[in-house]
């Protein structure tokens, strides 16, 4: 019996004992680009198993603990009504069929953005617990994340190779964008607030995949959700949705001093952090998982990069690479 053999016969014992039932048929769902495996279980409505195996990187125990804390305030998030940490195993509330990515539309944008907006200022309000280590989304992991994009983006999949000059020009760049973002309000972040994450339900949105949450930057998850790297909309809307993201958070205390203006400038320049951050990862789940189906999004994150960038002087540089070196790579390999 193989290992994956011996998980799923695992799991299917430890669901037996949990649900008191013998029989039990688990019928895989769609996955994203994580190493959870989630599955329905047949004839108990409601229900989803996780195996999460620890070993691959996946941070159980931040998932049980971060739920409960979003559920404190009235976030909806999975219950969990029962966990083995050191197997991986979970079982959890089934928040609905309907991920925001495939429902959104015209006619629904508004409503549905608007309760994501609503709950994503309340879950920047949450106070990280003693028994959950919340770390800082600091400088040093965002920057990795950029060298991660030279590395996995530039030479790995596009072959560009960059001199000492244009090098340090995008350092200068990168270093920027860094100083943005550590000089914002710094609050909870779920890290992954976008629409493959957020569920159309009854109580909208439910939240999913939080178990990556840090402390960062305030802008972080609204950048993710409103430049989302899955879908694009018109820049008149992105505009009025991050301003009405402002008016629900700018009386906050933690908002003191970080006037309007301030605010959208550091939404730009953590939104084109956090597209280069996608981009390598993008790029990375091909040549090291060979998983291709999101190199298609490749494009548009580093078109939301190119189109920001042309906008402020001290990203003059990065815009040139871009529109001169990086997206014609792009679209010589197909993807435009």
């Amino acid at each position: 019996m193989n290992s994956t053999s011996m998980r799923s016969s695992a799991l299917l014992s430890w669901l037996e004992q949990q649900l008191k039932a013998t029989g039990i048929e688990l019928l895989p769902m769609t996955g994203d680009a994580s190493f959870r495996y989630y599955y329905r279980i047949k004839n108990f409505t409601g229900l989803i198993a996780v195996d999460a195996a620890p070993h691959l990187a996946n941070d159980n125990h931040g998932f049980v603990v971060v739920a409960q804390l979003l559920k404190n305030i009235d976030l909806n998030v999975p219950i969990v009504y029962a966990h083995d940490l050191e197997r991986g195993f979970l079982l959890i509330s089934d928040l609905g069929h309907t991920v925001y990515l495939d429902a959104l539309c015209e006619a629904n944008a508004d409503d549905l953005y608007g309760n994501a907006l609503d709950s994503l200022a309340r879950l920047q309000t949450v106070q990280a617990l003693e028994a959950f280590s919340c770390e800082a989304f600091d400088a040093s992991r965002m920057r990795t994340e950029l060298d991660n994009f030279r590395i996995w983006v530039m030479e790995k999949f596009l072959n560009i190779q960059l001199d000492p000059i244009w090098s340090q020009k995008l350092t200068l760049c990168f270093e920027k964008m860094l100083t943005l973002a550590v000089e914002q309000p710094q609050v909870f972040i779920h890290r992954d607030y976008h629409s493959r994450n957020l569920l159309v339900c009854e109580n909208n949105p439910g939240i999913l995949d939080f178990q990556d949450a840090m402390i960062g930057p305030i802008t972080y998850d609204a950048v993710s959700l409103l430049r989302d790297a899955y879908i694009a909309w018109p820049v008149e809307k992105v505009a009025r949705w991050t301003n009405s993201f402002y008016d629900r958070i700018y009386d906050r205390k933690d908002m003191h001093g970080f006037s309007h203006d301030h605010f959208m400038y550091a939404f730009d320049a953590m939104g084109m952090q956090r597209h280069l951050k996608a981009a390598f990862i993008f790029a990375r789940k091909f040549l090291r998982d060979d998983v291709d189906r999101y190199l298609v999004d490749i494009p548009r994150t580093l078109k939301y990069v190119e189109a920001i960038s042309r906008q402020y002087a001290e990203f003059n540089d990065l815009h040139i690479l871009l529109q001169e070196r990086v997206l014609p790579a792009l679209a010589e390999k197909g993807y435009a």
